[in-house]
């Protein structure tokens, strides 16, 4: 019950705020004098500018401040988040499951329709002793995929503070 009021209140306020934005915007151009599409305009009324600029002023100082917090917490969330890179030898990376058919969809390629297989690799990663799964889309087969991990010398994965895949450079597989 407290919720739905509280709900109403705040839908009500915000419906409030809103006329008296508009109000203050309409002010403002009345007190530019603009009297409409095909009408001249006016001269301007210092005193309707002025109601309508300390209307206004409420709202912009409010736009400005959320927007100075947002970007602050962004940047601040941005630094937080700690990324490592650790190296793996390919030739410890395990396909667990390959599935090969199971997305297929047309794609434009120079005015062609042409069907692509894709194909989904799920693959255990040692990292520091611990098994991670990643998985991943790619066009190529079962064994384009195994020979591309054995060429490779060593594989990067960027993992985030909570020890979890960020990303790979797998790109040579997909």
């Amino acid at each position: 019950m407290k919720r739905k009021f509280r709900n109403i209140i705040a839908s009500i306020t915000t419906l409030v705020l809103v006329y008296i934005f508009y109000t203050g915007i309409v002010s403002l151009l009345a007190g530019l004098g603009y009297r409409g599409k095909y009408q001249p305009a006016g001269e301007a009324n210092i005193i309707v500018i002025t109601a309508a600029l300390i209307i206004l002023l409420p709202f912009v100082t409010y736009y400005i401040i959320t927007t100075i917090k947002y970007r602050r917490r962004k940047a601040l969330a941005d630094k937080k988040r700690i990324l490592t890179k650790k190296t793996v030898n390919p030739k410890s990376i395990k396909l667990i499951k390959y599935n090969g058919k199971d997305i297929s969809y047309y794609t434009t390629k120079a005015g062609k329709l042409e069907k692509e297989e894709i194909n989904s690799v799920v693959m255990e990663i040692p990292i520091d002793g611990i098994l991670k799964k990643y998985s991943f889309n790619t066009t190529k087969s079962l064994d384009a995929i195994q020979i591309a991990l054995y060429l490779q010398k060593e594989v990067t994965i960027v993992l985030d503070e909570n020890e979890f895949i960020v990303s790979t450079d797998f790109n040579f597989l997909k």
